[in-house]
């Protein structure tokens, strides 16, 4: 009887640990890089877009370093 209760609390115990690791997950992602012109240089001030297949649209500029990132994109929408 008590080994039984045992099992039965180290498993809620684990359950609970492991569904802590669920609420930080996220359906949002984030697309990076670098825009080079063909030389390799970098390239700052660059209007960039992304679209998805039904036309939806995010833009960005690069920085100085020619760096771009654009988050909180869906990951149900196909890029």
């Amino acid at each position: 009887m008590i080994n039984s209760f045992c099992k039965w609390i180290v498993a809620v115990c684990l359950a609970l640990l492991v569904s802590q690791g669920l609420l930080a997950q996220s359906d949002l992602g984030k697309i990076s890089g670098f825009i080079k012109d063909p030389s390799g240089a970098t390239i700052a001030n660059a209007k960039v877009t992304i679209r998805n297949n039904t036309g939806v649209e995010r833009q960005t500029t690069t920085n100085d370093s020619g760096y771009y990132v654009v988050t909180q994109i869906s990951s149900l929408t196909r890029l």
